[in-house]
């Protein structure tokens, strides 16, 4: 047998190639929607890759299995449940193939999404008992799905679904089956993914604070209770792995806009300035009307929580930052219309004189001091509600980023804004927001919440 586990950090995804080497073929399950990868680990072993597995219709990330299937001359095999409209092998529980001396087994265990399975792999060479199984989102390393992304409605129904489908399949494997789930820390597809990436179910069934010991009850009250919300590009995305995402082809390169190219194409309808700059430099100055997501490891999810799903995006980047990788990064979640990178960045953008708009960034020691001795901004924490209940700043608002839904409606006419948040990211993120929707007076508080602890600042819990 051979494995490989490929892992896209921005996502905290996880996808991987299982085959036979002396058959010369292969599988790939749950691949991400820049395929090359694959194609290149396939051929490094002289393997075909015959079959693209998907566990589920993934919400938060396009996947590759048309994009991979395409280019590989592979069969897509998902649930006959999701109802896909391309061809592919529509699968239901206890089908099985072979690949080789690798035995693909599919067990229908829904609750996640009501079309999930998991694949249990045998390695015929050694044991017809399973050895490791893909489990999706079904079962995570220390956590599970979440069970509420096709609404509150229905979030109890699918969390007794998945509460079956642990105890009356994924639990009953051998306990030192692996476990090889599609997501680690970070994911938003569970609350409390481990940062280790694979366990085993003798494990999980001991340790995963999930469902151990649990009734079906209390695993259900337990589950749909403190859920994290659902960027809105979950449902675009999920529906778009149902229909078959467009083929994406390689990310070539993004055209270089010079100051005034840049300037008439971000004024088009539809248009979104997407400046990927650090929050210092972007509130330095920034093209009116950007919109702030600085770099880091959640880039494309955060982008996806404030950029509308149909935007044509136009870039502005770091001077160390390849419009190509920035393109793939969004790619990934959806946004295929990357129309422009700005030429030379915003030094080329102020040298042409072209208008630029600040955000201002504060200390806290500055807020401290407006808070004491006046005249008091509006405090908008941005933050969770768990970061929230952990201490915040006394007559401070409450709006999480994730709940803004793209129109925030606490902001006072007239009184200026200081938003917080946990580092000074988010709260970035939000400033440019509420200064694209002309909000008024604006700014960030650098550091956040933290560098608030750490001045030794008061705080109310």
């Amino acid at each position: 047998m051979h494995f490989r586990t490929f892992f896209v950090e921005e996502l905290s995804q996880s996808s991987y190639l299982i085959g036979c080497e002396k058959a010369g073929v292969c599988a790939v399950v749950d691949p991400e929607r820049i395929v090359e990868p694959y194609l290149r680990a396939a051929g490094e072993k002289g393997m075909k890759i015959t079959h693209v597995l998907q566990t589920h219709l993934h919400a938060d990330f396009v996947a590759g299995h048309r994009e991979l299937a395409e280019k590989a001359g592979a069969k897509v095999g998902m649930s006959k449940k999701a109802g896909a409209p391309f061809d592919h092998l529509p699968l239901v529980d206890g089908d099985r193939f072979d690949l080789g001396t690798v035995r693909v087994s599919v067990l229908d265990t829904p609750g996640h999404t009501p079309e999930s399975v998991s694949f249990a792999i045998s390695d015929l060479s050694r044991s017809p008992e399973p050895w490791l199984v893909f489990t999706g989102d079904t079962l995570f390393v220390g956590d599970v799905g979440r069970p509420d992304l096709f609404g509150a409605d229905r979030a109890r129904e699918l969390a007794g679904s998945l509460y079956d489908s642990l105890e009356g399949k994924l639990l009953k494997l051998p306990e030192g089956t692996e476990v090889y789930p599609a997501h680690g820390a970070g994911s938003l597809c569970g609350k409390g993914i481990a940062a280790k990436l694979s366990s085993t179910i003798g494990f999980e069934k001991k340790f995963n604070l999930a469902f151990a010991g649990r009734t079906r009850k209390d695993f259900v009250d337990a589950l749909v209770a403190g859920l994290p919300p659902a960027p809105p590009y979950f449902a675009r995305v999920s529906e778009l792995n149902r229909v078959g995402p467009p083929i994406l082809g390689e990310v070539g390169p993004v055209p270089s806009l010079p100051p005034a190219a840049f300037g008439e194409a971000a004024a088009r309808p539809g248009a979104v300035v997407l400046d990927a700059r650090e929050a210092v430099a972007f509130g330095s100055g920034h093209v009116e009307g950007a919109m702030n997501v600085p770099p880091g490891p959640r880039f494309s999810t955060w982008t996806g929580w404030v950029v509308p799903d149909k935007a044509t995006i136009l870039l502005v980047l770091p001077e160390d930052r390849r419009a190509e990788e920035v393109a793939r990064s969004l790619a990934r979640v959806g946004y295929d219309r990357v129309s422009g990178v700005l030429a030379g960045g915003m030094g080329a953008w102020m040298q042409a004189g072209r208008p630029i708009v600040h955000l201002p960034q504060v200390s806290v020691h500055e807020l401290r001091e407006r808070l004491e001795k006046g005249p008091a901004p509006l405090v908008l924490d941005v933050r969770t509600d768990e970061e929230w209940r952990a201490g915040h700043i006394a007559g401070a608002v409450h709006l999480p980023l994730q709940r803004m839904g793209g129109s925030p409606a606490r902001v006072e006419p007239g009184r200026p804004t200081w938003v917080i948040c946990g580092t000074g990211y988010r709260s970035n993120i939000v400033g440019s927001l509420l200064q694209r929707q002309g909000k008024g007076e604006i700014s960030s508080v650098v550091g956040g919440m933290t560098a608030w602890r750490n001045a030794g600042f008061p705080q109310e819990k």
